[in-house]
């Protein structure tokens, strides 16, 4: 093979597995799916009002799409001729109130366009995922959250939004008007009604140093809550595990992003062409399918992160979901369990055991801190947690979905012991109980549900699967 095939070779694997290293999150489906379903883009709310009195006047379901990668199903129905609504081309920047440090915007917009209208004024997001690239809507519909240290989850940073309902009326929600339905709406996954527009709370695009630290697992809970949890001037967290089978999840790289004083001219500058991913990243992930490299991998982390770097924090989340990885033979899917900090360790070491027992092929754990909300009615953070996230390489060919349904199982069964939840934006392999355990207003949920939609118009896989 000569040199310039070698390269190419190089480029499409690097291309193939370029997202790993950043975040765990590759939004892929495990299988393909028909979708019996009408596509509509409507530009206005006063279009979309004229869709969902079509839609009552033909007893059309109507699911409600964002980027349309969710993984389980919040974007699709079984349901023949349901309206699939995207709302891509309603993405208006309504108002920027510099002062104040607030946006109002269409939902249709990404988070990317909203960082690049924000960023010449000196503002960042306050809480979002770890991909810009998503639509707000979508991000409002499954409440969010990231590695900010204390905006998390999404619904924390928001003052209040218009709700289209299946009644065509379109209503105001705050915290004090309506204000049911911003428990209903915010992490509803689109089931009382579609967003149309929302208010957000933003912060300074300040300028962030990274520091990093390598502790034992078992000390994560300790050092977060002595060293990390209470410091002003940390904002971002997470803490990688390390995937070395002599050790697996036995060490930690603990980073954090704290605020400087310092200021610079990129803290101003929009995010167009941004990457994040470095050089020595990409090799990285490179060898990440074969187990020596996986041996490898925790010490070139550790270097790589001992590297200092200033970055802003709109540049910090702006990690672009369009450059995952297609690929009919794999897929990179996500699991997340919400642990309270005392049963941090009880859980991992579950976690270690069920990954040797079933050989599971995973990429990533990653821990972050998600704090106290019961403001929406689906909350996966009654008390203070730690998130962890698990992400996985399925080989289609190998029929690992049976095998995957069992041990996840047991992991939520795990977690409902423990006192923790499960996310439900991802695979829907749950079973009917350990949602219900998980989330306990489910129940009431549901009957809200029927009580302002009683035609059942806003549908979904999620709906269909667990509500009906």
């Amino acid at each position: 093979m000569n040199i310039l095939k070698k390269l190419h070779l190089l480029l499409f694997v690097l291309q193939l597995t370029l997202p790993i290293l950043s975040n765990p999150g590759a939004y892929t489906p495990l299988f393909k799916i028909t979708i019996p379903s009408i596509l509509y883009s409507p530009e206005s709310a006063s279009e979309l009002q004229l869709l969902i009195e079509d839609a009552n006047k033909k007893d059309q379901k109507i699911c409600i799409v964002g980027a349309g990668k969710s993984q389980g199903g919040q974007t699709i129905s079984s349901v023949f001729s349901t309206y699939r609504i995207s709302l891509e081309k309603m993405n208006k920047l309504i108002s920027l109130n510099v002062k104040n440090k607030e946006v109002t915007i269409e939902t249709g917009m990404t988070w990317n366009t909203l960082q690049n209208y924000i960023s010449p004024f000196g503002l960042a997001v306050k809480a979002m995922q770890s991909y810009n690239d998503f639509s707000i809507g979508g991000s409002l519909s499954v409440n969010v959250h990231g590695q900010d240290l204390l905006a998390n989850p999404l619904i924390d940073t928001v003052k209040s939004f218009k709700l289209l309902q299946s009644n065509g009326k379109i209503i105001d929600v705050s915290r004090t008007k309506n204000k049911q339905f911003f428990s209903l709406a915010i992490g509803g996954y689109g089931l009382f009604g579609i967003i149309t527009e929302v208010t957000l709370e933003l912060t300074d695009n300040s300028i962030l140093k990274r520091n990093l630290q390598v502790i034992d697992s078992n000390d994560l809970s300790s050092y977060f809550l002595q060293n990390i949890k209470n410091n002003p001037d940390i904002e971002f967290y997470s803490a990688r595990f390390s995937m070395n089978s002599s050790y697996l999840l036995e060490k930690a790289l603990v980073l954090t992003y704290s605020k400087t004083d310092k200021f610079s001219n990129e803290s101003l500058q929009p995010l167009k062409g941004v990457k994040n991913y470095s050089t020595l990243g990409k090799a990285i992930i490179l060898m990440k399918k074969y187990k020596t490299a996986k041996n490898l991998r925790f010490l070139l982390e550790k270097a790589i992160y001992s590297l200092p770097q200033t970055i802003t924090r709109n540049k910090f989340m702006s990690n672009p979901l369009s450059d995952l990885p297609k690929n009919d033979d794999h897929s990179y899917i996500l699991q997340e369990y919400f642990i309270p900090y005392k049963n941090l360790n009880n859980f991992i070491d579950f976690l270690r055991t069920i990954i040797k027992e079933n050989n599971i092929n995973i990429l990533n754990l990653t821990a972050r801190h998600v704090c106290k909300n019961t403001e929406s009615m689906l909350s996966y953070s009654p008390q203070e947690c730690c998130a962890l996230v698990l992400y996985l390489n399925i080989n289609h060919k190998d029929d690992e979905y049976p095998n995957i349904i069992t041990w996840t199982r047991q992991l939520i069964d795990k977690t409902i012991t423990l006192n923790g939840t499960y996310y439900l934006p991802y695979h829907l392999l749950g079973t009917q109980e350990q949602i219900r355990r998980s989330y306990p207003q489910f129940d009431n949920f549901i009957k809200l549900k029927k009580l302002y939609d009683p035609k059942e118009m806003f549908t979904n896989k999620l709906y269909e699967q667990y509500c009906k």
